[in-house]
């Protein structure tokens, strides 16, 4: 069974030189090569739709949230051992331009706005993936009684 995890996903980068160890893990000699060929081989069976739930077991998401303290906008940076991580920033009241329909013209509506920010490490998540998973935490926001049907 593969355990890709983030410490995998840390040792594999950590080999290739772009970034330096952050935290006191221990590392065994060798290590990093096995996690660099566990690594290859799950993004190969990744690639090729063939990863089963064991395989990708080990990650983590967080969903941090600066609105309670007034951020407005804000970039999360994934921290081992996530995949990926959700800013929640403060709502706001904001004008939304709502076009022309069969009966007049177009008007201003004040919606409540809700800036949401998704940061993912691109070796474990496709970019069309996180984008389409955005998409559906937005609507699930708006209109979250469908998500009981």
């Amino acid at each position: 069974m593969s355990r890709i995890g983030a410490l995998d996903l840390r040792d594999a980068v950590l080999d290739q030189g772009s970034f330096r160890s952050w935290d006191a893990a221990p590392h065994q000699v060798g290590a990093s090569e096995a996690y660099r060929r566990e690594l290859a081989e799950a993004s190969e069976k990744a690639r090729g739709g063939k990863l089963s739930l064991d395989d990708m077991q080990g990650g983590g998401f967080t969903i941090t949230n600066l609105g309670g303290i007034g951020g407005t906008s804000f970039t999360p940076i994934v921290n081992w051992p996530e995949v990926a991580i959700l800013g929640v920033s403060r709502s706001s009241w904001e004008p939304v331009w709502r076009p022309a329909d069969d009966e007049g013209e177009g008007t201003f509506e004040s919606r409540l706005m809700l800036p949401l920010s998704l940061s993912y490490d691109h070796r474990v998540i496709d970019g069309a993936d996180a984008a389409r998973f955005l998409r559906w935490v937005c609507e699930a926001f708006e209109q979250p009684f469908v998500l009981s049907l």
